[in-house]
């Protein structure tokens, strides 16, 4: 008996997502010319030029000055031929070497800052506000500590989330709206490029 073809799920994953999103711009005409297109419009121009999904490391890793880092500063890391952007992780920092993150495999979760080592670029961004609102911004990550990863995690709702959603959201619970790209959903390009944070160190191929 002939066996049948298997499917990574991660592909249909990213099939659904395509759907989604189209039929997001099919209902939602005036957002796909304003908003939404900014991101999708990338990921399309990217799939064009064979980039898929997070890039490929390089090996090169970079030196960023971890030494700067704070409680609530956001870490950014990248490798070159992503998708979405020149960075395609973050994480909020919350003390001792410990930051919070989404991650696939174990959803909002804690990782070590050295990882952000591994990445051909990566950077430390600090909200401009005071320490006591950082602070508040990472105990309210910390409580969703093991809920649902999604790569496509849109704004709406706290069910699932990705790297980039659980940092927006608990800084715009405190009334700072760290997404300057005003989409759907947040890259980290757009917590990188917000008029709200300070690059306190960077390294890497900028």
């Amino acid at each position: 008996m002939r066996k049948g073809r298997r499917y990574d799920p991660l592909w249909l994953l990213l099939l659904l997502d395509l759907i989604l999103a189209l039929f997001i711009m099919g209902i939602n005409g005036y957002n796909w010319q304003n908003t939404s297109s900014r991101v999708i419009g990338q990921a399309i121009d990217a799939l064009a030029q064979g980039h898929l999904g997070s890039g490929i490391p390089s090996g090169r890793g970079n030196d960023l000055d971890l030494s700067v880092i704070e409680p609530g500063d956001i870490l950014l890391g990248g490798y070159d031929g992503a998708t979405y952007g020149k960075f395609t992780h973050a994480a909020i920092y919350e003390g001792e070497g410990i930051a919070w993150q989404g991650w696939l495999s174990s959803g909002v979760s804690k990782v070590r800052i050295e990882r952000f080592w591994q990445y051909d670029r990566a950077c430390i961004l600090r909200v401009n506000t005071d320490a006591e609102n950082r602070r508040q911004a990472v105990e309210m990550v910390a409580d969703w500590d093991g809920q649902l990863f999604y790569p496509l995690a849109f704004k709406p709702g706290d069910r699932v989330w990705n790297c980039t959603k659980i940092i927006w959201e608990a800084y715009r619970r405190l009334g700072l709206e760290l997404d300057s790209g005003h989409d759907l959903w947040i890259t980290p390009d757009n917590l990188y490029r917000s008029p709200l944070v300070s690059v306190i160190a960077q390294d890497g191929d900028l």
